[in-house]
This record gives structure tokens, sequence and C-alpha cells, in this order.
């Protein structure tokens, strides 16, 4: 896992101890802090559930709030006890490290998928203006989209064709084909010129 030294593991309680791995836990989860804001913490997530506010909004209030505030705090100590859970599920589980790594891999064919559709100025928003921003990147992800159902498109014709050939092809095997490839893309276009036809005008 990317930077595991800067995460703590959290013990449920104090006079909680583990016979092999005892050492690892650091820090002790406080449960008060998630019972005094639970009722506002469903609430909040009742809110973004039923599009009552954006999730974006609560994050950033969230991450502007003083550690005071009793939400912030419960919403801290909720996410401490999750990301342990999660890193002993990830250490102990090989279905768990695979499934993270697929999803990672799928993660960075998109990026890479991107790059390659967006390569004017280097693939880089040279702007600070949040509406020309929005619309690059929606334009960005419509862009792709088409491309990728487009590829997905030719990819199950060439398989219709293959299996009325008489090839056997395997549906497993389908699944791991992927829409995002780029090698017969022609990101620049084709120009053909006829030379000789070319009439010079004097």
């Amino acid at each position: 896992m990317r930077n595991n030294k800067r995460y703590f593991l959290y013990r449920p309680d104090n006079d909680v101890h583990y016979r092999y791995v005892n050492n690892i836990f650091t820090k002790t989860i406080v449960w008060n802090k998630i019972a005094a804001a639970f009722d506002d913490m469903l609430r909040l997530c009742a809110s973004i559930r039923y599009g009552k506010v954006r999730s974006s909004l609560v994050l950033k209030k969230l991450s502007t709030y003083r550690r005071a505030n009793r939400i912030y705090e419960g919403f801290k100590e909720l996410g401490r006890s999750a990301r342990t859970r999660y890193i002993l599920q990830y250490a102990s589980s090989k279905d768990v490290q695979r499934m993270v790594q697929l999803g990672c891999n799928k993660s960075e064919m998109w990026h890479n998928f991107q790059k390659f559709v967006y390569f004017g100025q280097s693939g880089e928003l040279r702007t600070n203006d949040l509406e020309e921003q929005r619309d690059s990147t929606t334009a960005l992800e419509l862009v792709c989209n088409i491309v990728a159902y487009w590829n997905a498109l030719k990819m199950h014709e060439a398989v219709i064709t293959l299996k009325q050939q008489g090839e056997r092809i395997k549906e497993d095997d389908i699944r791991f084909i992927t829409p995002l490839i780029t090698r017969h893309i022609n990101r620049f276009g084709r120009f053909e010129f006829e030379v000789d036809k070319r009439k010079i005008i004097l």
C-alpha cells in the first residue's frame, strides 16, 4: 500500500491487546466523539443521500471546521475506525488485494486514455477560470466516452464475425478485453495531397 507509513492503526479500546500484532496498534478510537455527534452525522449523510446537499460542499465545510467542532471530530474518529478495518482486511485477504489491484489498473488505464485523447497543451488545463475548467473536463469526458463506446462496438462486431467464422471464443476471455485502446486512433487526422494534380497559378 502506498504511504502506509503515514497511517496509524487504532485499537478499539485501551484494554484490548492482541497476541501477535499488538505493537502495530499505536492509538485508540475515541468512541465518545462518534456518539456525541452521531445524530448530526446521520442527518448529514441522509441529506447527501437524498440530494439535499452536495457532498463536495459538505467536505469543503468540514475541512474548514475547527477541531472543536463535534461533527468534524465524529467523522474523523469514524474514518480512523473504517481505515483501520480496511487496512487489516487488505493485509489479510488476497481477494481484497486482487480487487484493489484491478480497480487501480482500471483507473490508471482511464487516466492514460484521457491523456492520449487530450493531447493539446500537454493535457494541462492552463486556465484559472472555473467555468472554462469545467467545460474542458466535461468535453474531455464526453469525447473519451464516445471513443470508448466506438471501440467497444467495433470489438463486439469483431467477436461476432469471428464466431460466425467458426472461431471458439470464451466469454471469460471477453471480460478481460478493454475498450480503452488507442493504437488505431489517429489524433492528428489524415491528409492526402495529390501533388501531381496541383495547379500552379503564376
